[in-house]
């Protein structure tokens, strides 16, 4: 009985407290229940489980159903949403609120209140696009031009026009580009067309062609003479071309005291005084024929014609390699050297192009592609003046590929490729291709003219104006992975996709042929990198494994009308 007093007196105390719960008013009984609060009474709902944004930004409201006496939390798991509120008791409101999208791709973040999720799709930001130049005037002999269009690195864009006087180049790529533009001769009052670039307009004036000068009013320039005996003719009449507007001409006389007449095509040019035997005849059309004669007068009479020449003002140079096409004169440069011009005039086209970056080497006996190298950066001259003299041309040289001794990628990496440069004008090399090896899979392509496509990473940028990006490596866990291309002047490398290497971004299309095009991504067992090329194609990825392709070397690409 002595082990019941402790339950007896625990018994009491519950008694006791329920008492005092219970209280009496007149003669009632009251009540008053506690209850606090469980999961299942705060359980929490949300009125928007999911909602999409425009890429420039928005708001969405949640609304919060939840018991007056429950509390709320809410947060977000991407810094670019930002919340109204973040915690709370009972039912309310939330504003969710994005901000605009600086990628061209959609994007996604979370909001969890409580134990309820919220998904939240951001659409990709439109793609933009910017010209330089927004317009260009032309003379009437016609001319090329360049417009450089700017973007970002996945919009596509394509260019059109109406004019059939207007050919275009290179007209649909992806990313920053060139586009290039011919106008042909006019013989007529002045046009304007418009080249239509995705939403931008680029405006093409041609200015008229001159009017033929007015016929010249009687003049007191010296007129033709018949011949007289015994007054003997100027010798050895020769013609030297200066530049693609001049000519000069050189003869020997056979009078000391007789001033000498110079006829070009049968007309009067000019009078010489007694002792000169030279006359410089410039304002000339380029690439035109002249006939000159020479004749000495003396007191009323002329002697008989000199010998006959011809004068046909021209650009002209040496150095490089030199071929003609199309009434064109043209020089390659492979190689540095030196461009040297005897007849000075205008350069109708340069062409300046980087040397190409080397490909990624890959371990032997793995299964990681690496990078192609990037093509090297591109710069286009149209309409130089050039004076006679000697000018300085460096051809950069193409870099070599990578290694596949090492284990750690950054060892087997491309190498970048060499600066060509003419006339003050750079064209960087190419990026680099990266290396793969079992040391880190990740690597990234290096930047350049045009960048170096990735090992399971990123491409390296391109230069703008005269380049773009290579394509990004993709990595398998299962199998083997693909190598990044090279970037090319026309456009982007392509990505890579598990066991296949990425393609190499295509060249510009030229006078000369296709240029600057980006080597091709390794892929396979141990794939390695091809180069970037400058003329032509760029190498192919060896997808046997080992050492990267060697990048091309650059090249200087020269060419004016005869």
């Amino acid at each position: 009985m002595r082990r019941s007093q402790p339950y007896r007196a625990l018994g009491f105390a519950i008694a006791s407290a329920l008492a005092v719960l219970a209280t009496t008013h007149c003669g009632g009984t009251s009540e008053t229940e506690i209850i606090a609060p469980d999961a299942v009474r705060c359980a929490t709902t949300l009125s928007e489980t999911s909602a999409s944004v425009p890429g420039d930004g928005g708001r969405v409201s949640i609304a919060i159903d939840a018991a007056r006496e429950c509390d709320w939390t809410a947060a977000a798991d991407a810094s670019w949403v930002q919340l109204s509120s973040t915690s709370g008791q009972g039912a309310a409101t939330v504003v969710v609120t994005a901000a605009p999208n600086p990628l061209s791709s959609t994007r996604t973040a979370g909001v969890r209140i409580n134990n309820q999720q919220f998904s939240l799709t951001q659409q990709a930001r439109p793609c933009r696009f910017a010209l330089a130049p927004t317009s260009a005037t032309v003379g009437a002999r016609g001319g090329r031009g360049t417009i450089e269009i700017t973007t970002d690195e996945t919009c596509a864009w394509q260019a059109s026009t109406d004019e059939s006087w207007v050919t275009l180049s290179n007209v649909s790529q992806t990313g920053p580009g060139t586009l290039g533009f011919e106008v042909a001769a006019l013989d007529g009052p002045a046009r304007t067309g418009v080249v239509r670039i995705a939403d931008q307009r680029f405006t093409i004036t041609q200015t008229q062609a001159e009017p033929p000068a007015p016929p010249s009013p009687p003049s007191p320039e010296p007129q033709p003479l018949p011949p007289g005996p015994g007054l003997p003719a100027p010798r050895e009449l020769s013609v030297r071309v200066l530049s693609d507007s001049s000519v000069e001409l050189s003869w020997r006389s056979s009078d000391s005291a007789a001033q000498t007449q110079v006829y070009r095509n049968g007309a009067v040019l000019a009078t010489k005084e007694p002792g000169v035997t030279s006359h410089v005849d410039a304002g000339l059309t380029r690439a035109t024929s002249y006939s000159y004669v020479v004749r000495h007068v003396r007191s009323g009479t002329s002697s008989s014609d000199s010998n006959t020449v011809v004068g046909r003002p021209v650009f002209f140079a040496t150095g490089g390699a030199i071929s003609t096409s199309g009434g064109y004169r043209q020089h390659l440069f492979t190689s540095s050297g030196t461009f040297v011009v005897t007849q000075g005039g205008t350069i109708d086209e340069i062409i300046i192009i980087g040397g190409g970056g080397g490909g990624g080497g890959s371990e032997r006996g793995t299964e990681w592609g690496s990078g192609g190298g990037g093509a090297g950066g591109v710069k286009v001259i149209t309409m130089k003046s050039e004076s006679a003299g000697t000018y300085s041309i460096s051809v950069g040289s193409g870099g070599a590929g990578g290694g596949s001794a090492s284990s750690r990628p950054d060892v087997n990496d491309g190498h970048p490729g060499g600066a060509s440069a003419y006339g003050g004008e750079t064209a960087l090399g190419g990026g680099a291709g990266a290396g793969s090896g079992t040391n880190s899979h990740a690597h990234p392509g290096y930047n350049g003219g045009s960048g170096g496509g990735g090992a399971a990473a990123p491409g390296g940028a391109g230069t703008p104006g005269q380049g773009n990006a290579g394509g990004a490596g993709a990595f398998n866990r299962g199998g083997a992975a693909g190598g990044g291309g090279g970037g090319g002047k026309g456009g982007p490398g392509s990505p890579a996709s598990a066991g296949t290497g990425g393609g190499g971004g295509p060249g510009l299309s030229t006078w000369a042929g296709t240029v600057a095009s980006g080597g091709k991504g390794g892929r396979g067992s141990a794939g390695a990198g091809g180069g970037g090329a400058a003329i032509g194609d760029g190498g192919d990825g060896n997808n046997s494994g080992g050492n990267g392709g060697r990048g091309a070397n650059g090249a200087v690409l020269i060419r004016y009308r005869q």
